[in-house]
């Protein structure tokens, strides 16, 4: 059994491709950087 949940995004291409290229840059797949970011994104407003 896995703790995880499927997400669907629709992004626009020129998003994509960008967020695309920083996670070949970085080693990373692109779901891998999204989970970050959005981690991230959490850890800083959860304080709020």
């Amino acid at each position: 059994m896995t703790n995880k949940k499927r997400i669907g995004l629709n992004v626009p291409t020129a998003l994509y491709m960008g967020l695309k290229q920083e996670a070949n840059a970085s080693g990373q797949t692109l779901n891998g950087l999204i989970v970050q970011i959005l981690w991230e994104w959490k850890k800083r407003n959860q304080s709020e």
